[in-house]
Order: C-alpha cells, then sequence, then structure tokens
C-alpha cells in the first residue's frame, strides 16, 4: 500500500533462524510474515507501481538472487549488502552484484528482459573497491551511492552519478558514510555517518557539498518523508 498505511521491514525468524520480510500495520501494529522461505530474505525495495524487491539467499547453498513479489527475477550473484533500488520509471533495478574483480559493482537491469548494464565496475583487486547502496534521486536523473573498499582503508564516502553511470561526483570523504537517502525535492541526501564507534545521522547539500549533523546521540538508516 502507498497510503502510509503499511511498513515493510526484515528480521531475524527465530524458529527459522533466517531473515524474514514482514508488513506491519501501523494503526493497530499487526505484523504479518510475507514471502515465507527456507533462506534469508533482506533489503525490501517498493517501486512506485508498487512491486517489491528484495534480496536473497537460499541456502544451505550460496546462491543470492533477487525477487520481486514472491519470484526470482535475476539470480547473478549479487551483493547482500545492498538493497535493490529502484528506478522511477519501474522499468529497471539497480543492483550492487559480484563479478570477476569485485564483491560490490554496480549494474542496471532491465525489468522486461533482465538484460545488464554497467554503470560502475569496481577497478583493483578484490574487495579495494566496492561500490553499494544505490538509490535514485526522485526526479530519476541521478543516482546516490556508497563507495568503499580496502583502497580507502577505513573510510567510505558518498557519491553521485547521472543514471546512465556519466558524471560521476564525491560528495563527502575522510569519514565512514553510509547509506544515502535524497530528500524529496533533491537538494539534499541524508547519511549516516561513523565516528568512533559512534553513528549519527548527517545530511550533504547535493550543490555545494556542504555536510551539517542532524542527530547528536545516534541514528542510522535515514529516510524521509515524501
Amino acid at each position: 500500500k502507498h497510503d502510509g498505511s503499511l511498513l515493510t521491514f526484515y528480521d531475524l525468524d527465530i524458529n527459522k533462524n533466517y531473515l524474514q520480510l514482514y508488513n506491519i500495520r501501523l494503526d493497530d501494529k499487526i505484523i504479518e510474515n510475507i514471502y515465507s522461505s527456507d533462506g534469508n530474505c533482506s533489503y525490501p525495495s517498493w517501486s512506485n507501481d508498487g512491486k517489491l524487491a528484495y534480496w536473497y539467499n537460499e541456502f544451505p547453498s550460496y546462491s543470492p538472487e533477487i525477487r520481486i513479489d514472491g519470484n526470482t527475477f535475476f539470480n547473478k550473484a549479487s551483493d547482500g549488502g545492498s538493497h535493490p533500488a529502484w528506478s522511477t520509471d519501474g522499468n529497471y533495478l539497480v543492483i550492487s552484484m559480484q563479478d570477476s574483480s569485485s564483491q560490490g559493482s554496480l549494474y542496471r537491469v532491465s525489468l522486461s528482459d533482465t538484460s545488464v548494464t554497467p554503470l560502475l565496475i569496481a577497478q583493483g583487486d578484490w574487495n579495494d573497491e566496492i561500490f553499494e547502496d544505490p538509490i535514485y534521486s526522485p526526479d530519476g536523473t541521478k543516482i546516490a551511492y556508497v563507495r568503499n573498499g580496502i583502497s580507502l582503508g577505513d573510510n567510505s564516502e558518498i557519491w553521485i552519478m547521472n543514471s546512465d553511470g556519466s558524471n560521476r561526483q564525491k560528495l563527502t570523504s575522510e569519514h565512514s558514510d553510509f547509506y544515502p537517502a535524497w530528500s524529496p525535492d533533491g537538494k539534499y541526501i541524508a547519511f549516516t555517518r561513523y565516528i568512533t564507534g559512534k553513528q549519527n545521522i548527517f545530511a550533504v547539500n547535493v550543490s555545494d557539498k556542504s555536510v551539517v549533523q542532524i542527530t547528536q546521540n545516534g541514528g542510522k538508516n535515514p529516510t524521509w518523508i515524501q
């Protein structure tokens, strides 16, 4: 539902010992398990037209895939540390996937035929560079993402690029920054910053790259009210 009455999340099912997807109704707090399965389900992502994509890993074999509305959509090896990102028109998903050189290159996958277009290919040896946490801007013209890996030491950075992978710009540096979230007007990106074991919410101005701290006593994984 897109009327604000439901919230989707994932959590550990203590009986199955797997991560599972849940809906919670905000009026009466009733929780419903959806797409119950013998595998880990995580990183749910809703399209504007009501499709639910999520990352799935079947056990005991390691066979990660992206599912949509409970059905397998894309079964090439993908990085479980990053949710699939819907394009605003619902025709594509951007996914952080393993390839021959990294566990996190960014690819755009077509919903019509699962054809793959590379957007960011990680450079260097395995895990030197990783791209994850992609998210489209509200107008669909840009994608924010996280760049990290061994080459950055303990740091990770928030970047943006055009939706075709061009015009890449670094917005933050010299910290551990994750989970970007666009403001509804596209002017700011909120994110989680880790400093000396603590995590707080910050926001960066997309145009001038100025950063402000939002919370002082903790917080992570921000999202904006639309």
